[in-house]
């Protein structure tokens, strides 16, 4: 009988063997999707984002005075002097100019961008500003100066094209 009890003893643990390899088996299934999915997270969002991240400060720690900055705020301006986290930007013409913290420069404009928006605001700054009859309806005067902006854009279109 004794000699019985241990065939069953150990014919229990054989089975119960398998079982066992089964269960990691369908426990290491069900954690696979998920390892997967963090994987093509990683692969889609975080790395992409920390190499745009390390180019752009990259950026900013090149810039140097001279240099045709945007802002986050989109204010264009030259770089006049720079510290170690903060630049001074001249925003006009007259050499005024503003303190900036570094992490606030989007981009650094290339000299072909600098000298098309150069040209393009100092076209903008020659153009009369429309002043506004005391006699009208404010959403009247804002209704006609935007059709007078979309005449002159077609007429300039139609320059353009021809």
């Amino acid at each position: 009988m004794l000699l019985s009890t241990k065939l069953q003893m150990a014919r229990v643990l054989l089975d119960a063997q398998p079982a066992a390899e089964n269960s990691t088996q369908s426990m290491l299934m069900s954690v696979l999707p998920l390892i997967l999915l963090f994987v093509v997270m990683y692969f889609l969002l975080i790395r992409p984002q920390k190499k745009k991240q390390k180019e752009v400060e990259q950026m900013r720690t090149a810039l140097k005075p001279g240099n045709r900055i945007v802002t986050i705020g989109g204010f264009i301006g030259k770089v006049k002097k720079i510290t170690e986290d903060e630049i001074y930007v001249v925003l006009s013409e007259n050499g005024e100019h503003v303190v900036l913290k570094k992490w606030s420069v989007q981009s650094v404009l290339d000299k072909e961008e600098a000298k098309e928006i150069e040209k393009n605001s100092k076209k903008a700054i020659n153009e009369p500003v429309p002043e506004i009859p005391e006699d009208h309806d404010e959403v009247e005067v804002v209704q006609e100066i935007e059709n007078e902006i979309k005449e002159d854009q077609a007429d300039e279109w139609k320059k353009d094209t021809e």
